[in-house]
């Protein structure tokens, strides 16, 4: 989201302008894995968001007495869902998600007379939510080192997990 506000104003006695501007990126995604995938390789299912808030307000006054005034908010929001409900025969499954988001917020007054005020406030906000999850029922899952990590939420119900570590440090 981009936005961009300016005002400007001049008098003999009074000049005075004020410009605000807000901005609003919030997107929601979610992907899913659902049904039967039969992989011969690795299967990977990725939420990837990149959200970008950019703002910008421009107040000037000018006169005998002049007052500028800029307002510039930007937020960001949404959510990134990504998980895998269904079945998966393959070597791997990845599921991941990632949210890439920047803000940026600025204000410039600018006043000019005998008697002159400028007033500039600026301010960007980010509350976005990632998730990744995975449900394993009825499912055989092997492998060495590092095998289940990360940050994702996952279920396991009815199910076998055989650690394949030779290493006297191995465990699930």
């Amino acid at each position: 989201a981009v936005g961009r506000s300016t005002a400007v104003s001049g008098g003999l006695l009074l000049g005075a302008a004020g410009a605000i501007t807000e901005t609003d990126a919030a997107a929601n995604l979610e992907t899913e894995l659902n049904g039967t995938i039969h992989a011969a390789g690795n299967v990977q299912v990725s939420a990837d968001a990149i959200n970008h808030s950019d703002t910008q307000a421009a107040g000037v006054g000018g006169g005998t007495v002049g007052i500028g005034v800029s307002i510039a908010k930007s937020h960001i929001g949404g959510a990134v869902d990504a998980h895998s409900d269904g079945a998966v025969y393959g070597n791997t499954l990845l599921v991941r998600g990632t949210a890439t988001n920047t803000a940026n917020a600025e204000g410039f007054a600018l006043a000019g007379g005998l008697l002159a005020v400028g007033f500039n406030y600026a301010t960007t906000d980010i509350e976005s939510e990632v998730k990744a999850r995975v449900f394993f029922d009825k499912s055989y899952v092997e492998g060495d080192v590092d095998f289940i990590f990360g940050d994702a939420t996952a279920f396991f119900y009815r199910s076998e997990i055989r650690s394949l570590g030779a290493r006297k440090n191995s465990y699930v």
